[in-house]
């Protein structure tokens, strides 16, 4: 890795920047100060572990191939006032990248302050122009990677959801199945982050600064998942229904696309099970976090339950915009 910092530290020195100095902020990613401006370096999965198999750095290889198409197409655009990202500075498109160093502030969704500019941002991201929309093959494997059905059923027959009796992951199976079933596709494609909560900074004009893209995929069927990503809050288990609500007022009156009732219920449970299930997955939950999320689980897995937890904070917040 520190020969990799050398060779991009000498590429920048080409391009007119002075490094002064370089820290690592977490694994493969690190900040560099130069004479002119702040860069964050960006660099592969596929080389930061030996230990990966030859189908593992393949995956890891498109998916960061993809973050860069990602980011220059973005970076290409001056149009977009709405939102920011980062300009894309220097990158072979393999296994690093550069970019410039966003400011700003981790926004709390809990709160319902800068909802209206919040709403404005995230909607114009995700309907952004980008190449995902038009290229078949560079589409194909962040789709897969990023496919509910296929992560949840593989999440499913992992060790690490212990806590999961059989009955409650047939359920989960279940529920999976229907609603695929059940939901239909919307008539425009939507950009999804698919981790936009842990990846968005407020600037000081509010305007929602927007980062790491190897998650993004164009969507037509779970374009609720970001959005409820935000609204609800994995640690409290809040739900911001202002802010789902001011979401769904805003893409009908600005994007024509009206999410009904029944649509929007299937998305929900579907969606807020995917979310718990990906917590479990992960190591870093302690144990009382993970005897939380299941107990959240049980209430999405019981039709009762979850009907009640929705009247109270979705259905209760819908009532003045009937259109929805």
């Amino acid at each position: 890795m520190n020969s990799l910092c050398d060779y991009v530290k000498r590429n920048l020195e080409k391009m007119g920047f002075q490094t002064l100095d370089v820290r690592k902020i977490r694994e493969g990613i690190f900040e560099i100060r130069t004479d002119k401006e702040k860069l964050i370096l960006k660099t592969s999965r596929s080389i930061r572990n030996s230990h990966n198999n030859f189908i593992k750095k393949f995956l890891l290889k498109k998916t960061f191939k993809h973050e860069v198409r990602i980011t220059r197409d973005l970076s290409s655009l001056s149009h977009h006032t709405e939102f920011n990202t980062p300009d894309l500075v220097l990158t072979d498109d393999a296994s690093y990248m550069v970019i410039d160093y966003i400011e700003g502030t981790p926004v709390d969704y809990k709160q319902d302050y800068h909802i209206d500019r919040i709403v404005l941002s995230m909607l114009s991201f995700q309907f952004t122009r980008l190449r995902i929309q038009t290229n078949t093959f560079s589409k194909v494997i962040p789709s897969l990677l990023n496919n509910k059905f296929i992560g949840i059923n593989q999440r499913l027959l992992s060790r690490r959801l212990k806590e999961l009796t059989l009955k409650q992951k047939m359920k989960l199976v279940f529920i999976f199945v229907s609603a695929s079933l059940k939901n239909k596709k919307v008539r425009v494609p939507f950009n999804l982050h698919n981790d936009l909560r842990v990846n968005t900074l407020l600037d000081k004009d509010s305007v929602l600064n927007i980062i790491d893209f190897e998650s993004l995929v164009s969507e037509k069927k779970w374009v609720l998942t970001d959005i409820l990503y935000c609204a609800f809050d994995s640690n409290s288990f809040s739900f911001n229904g202002k802010l789902f609500r001011e979401y769904l007022i805003k893409l009908y009156e600005n994007y024509g696309i009206a999410i009904n009732g029944k649509a929007l219920k299937t998305q929900t449970r579907m969606i807020l099970c995917y979310i718990i299930i990906r917590l479990l997955s992960s190591s870093q939950r302690d144990a009382y976090k993970r005897m939380e999320l299941v107990e959240f689980l049980k209430i999405l897995l019981s039709k009762k339950e979850f009907n009640q937890w929705y009247s109270k904070n979705i259905d209760s917040t819908m009532h003045v915009n009937k259109g929805i």
